[in-house]
């Protein structure tokens, strides 16, 4: 069963909005997990900028 056909009927059954909430649940996937990589990579650089200060 080719996948462009099973998207295809998904896409008709539930409307227009569905990629839009599917793509919208994806990009707020993404903004969580760089959001806690980036907190992260503050706080060793913090560490960092502490252990070069002594």
């Amino acid at each position: 069963m080719p996948i462009g056909s099973v998207i295809g009927g998904f896409v008709a059954r539930e409307g227009l909005r569905l990629p839009y909430l599917v793509g919208g649940l994806i990009s707020l996937i993404v903004v969580v997990v760089s959001f806690k990589r980036i907190v992260q990579i503050g706080d060793e650089s913090v560490v960092i900028s502490q252990e070069n200060d002594k």
